[in-house]
Order: structure tokens, then C-alpha cells, then sequence
């Protein structure tokens, strides 16, 4: 992994996203490229200076501020570690991130789960949905109350799919990195007998796939799956949730709808990944 891309709207609330995002970048190798999107507000005609001058000057002051936030809050690590700092000047947070992510074609992209109320009103629930539909790199949205960040245990969710495969070898990606181990769960409504040719195959398949040996696979029985992961993410101590996204309507679509990202806030408070599905 070469470059993860982290977007903050630079709040004290969002300082142990920052933190995150650093520590996460360093324990992966990776260049932390950190991002403020600044929305610009309406021009008056009667100024002098035109648009181009204007917007190059806001995002040099946009920088120096940004640049401030992150020595306060990462101190000497802001200076020595391999980041950097970029302004998107756009109307829309979403558009202005995915602007800049086309330029720096991230390896994953990290955003701080918005507050119940903010100023800047950030809907990270519809912010990472579309950038899934639009950015092909995994999108991890941080809880605002995180504290900690070591990667021990991933847990994914899969529907025991081809597309589970492909997505899980992002996640190696970061558990070789750290050494963490990654319990895989399919949660399912049919009896375990019912789909015991499509657990052997998923298993054969990862085994074929995968070169990673500390990965557990779990298939649970429950009609109620934001529950179950719950449960079952507590149960194991999971540092990080992830998830497969297909445009369908089916829970592993929706899990980046803003109202279910609340719900898993509220249930499991842990960071949640979406990995677009491969076409």
C-alpha cells in the first residue's frame, strides 16, 4: 500500500481520526496525504481580484491552517513522517474529495464519522456510499470516539460470494502489515446443511486465493444480522468491520446508507470498511 488519503473537516472531535489515520499509515508503510475540502462561499462582484487569483490565495491560507492543525494535534510526527497536506477548494465535500483522490489515486481513502451535530453537517454515511459508486479503492470510516489504534482482529462479513475472494485480499494487504488475524462470517438464514457445498467451495477457493494463514471463517444462524455482527464482532474483540459493496439493495449495500451507519455506531463503534465489489 503506497497512499492512503484521509479528508477532515479539522475539528477537535476529529483528532483521533487523525491520529488513526497516522498511526494506521505508518504501521502500513504508506504516504498520509491529508486532505481539508474548503467550500467556497459566494463571490462578490465588486472585488478586484480575479476568481484564479482569489482561489490560489485561499488555498495557500486553507494549507497554512491545516498545516497548524495537524503539528497541534501530531506534534514532531507531522514534521518527520512521509505526509502531506491538500486543499480542495469545491462546493460539495464529496465532490471536492473525489477531485482530489482522482489526482492522488489512493490506495484507501479514510473519513471521520460525522457527529450528531456539526457545523459543517458531514454525511459520512451518503459521503461513503457514493464515493464507493465512484472510486474503485476501500473507503474506512473512523468512529469520533475512537481511542487506540493496534489492529489485532478484522472481522468480514461475506455473503460466501466470488466477490468476498477479491475483496478479502485488500484486507491481507493490511493484516500482513500488522499481523492481525481476520475472522471471516457468513451470517445466514438457511440451516448450515443448505449451503454446506458453498461453504467448501468458499473455503477451498480462499485457500487457493488467499496466501494467508490466520484467517477463521464462522457461518452463524440469525434472522437478525446488524445484531449477530454485533454480538459476534464483541465476542472476538474486532478492531475493524468490513464489508463487500454491491449496488443491491441488500444489507451489504446498505450498510453505507446514513441511518444504518448510525445504527452500527450506536451497536458496534469500531471502524467500518466498505470494498467496492470488482466488476
Amino acid at each position: 500500500m503506497n497512499t492512503i488519503l484521509y479528508a477532515t473537516n479539522r475539528t477537535k472531535n476529529a483528532v483521533p481520526a487523525l491520529r488513526y489515520a497516522y498511526d494506521l499509515s505508518k504501521s502500513l508503510g504508506a504516504e498520509l496525504v491529508i486532505l481539508y475540502v474548503y467550500q467556497k462561499p459566494p463571490i462578490r462582484f465588486s472585488m478586484a481580484r480575479l476568481p484564479d487569483q482569489m482561489e490560489h490565495q485561499v488555498i495557500e491560507e486553507q494549507k497554512e491552517i491545516l498545516r497548524a492543525y495537524c503539528s497541534k494535534y501530531l506534534g514532531e510526527e507531522f514534521k518527520t513522517s512521509r505526509m502531506r497536506i491538500e486543499i480542495a477548494c469545491n462546493d460539495s465535500v464529496l465532490d471536492g474529495i473525489i477531485e482530489k483522490s482522482k489526482q492522488i489515486s489512493p490506495d484507501m481513502a479514510l473519513i471521520g464519522r460525522k457527529a450528531r451535530y456539526s457545523e459543517r453537517g458531514l454525511l459520512v454515511g451518503d459521503i461513503a456510499h457514493a464515493l464507493l459508486k465512484r472510486s474503485a479503492f476501500p473507503i474506512l470510516i473512523i468512529p469520533q470516539d475512537l481511542s487506540g489504534f493496534p489492529i489485532q482482529t478484522m472481522l468480514y462479513a461475506t455473503n460466501l460470494g466470488e466477490v468476498s475472494i477479491l475483496s478479502i485480499k485488500n484486507l491481507v494487504t493490511i493484516a500482513k502489515s500488522v499481523n492481525a488475524k481476520i475472522h471471516i462470517v457468513h451470517i445466514s438464514t438457511e440451516s448450515r446443511n443448505s449451503k454446506k457445498d458453498q461453504i467448501k467451495w468458499f473455503k477451498e477457493t480462499l485457500k487457493e486465493h488467499v496466501d494467508y494463514d490466520n484467517i477463521e471463517i464462522k457461518v452463524i444462524l440469525s434472522n437478525h444480522i446488524e445484531e449477530s455482527l454485533k454480538i459476534y464482532s464483541q465476542h472476538i474483540k474486532a478492531d475493524i468491520l468490513a464489508m463487500v459493496y454491491k449496488q443491491e439493495k441488500r444489507f451489504f449495500h446498505n450498510l453505507f446508507n446514513k441511518s444504518l451507519v448510525k445504527k452500527l455506531d450506536t451497536h458496534i463503534g469500531i471502524p467500518l470498511m466498505g470494498i467496492r465489489a470488482a466488476v
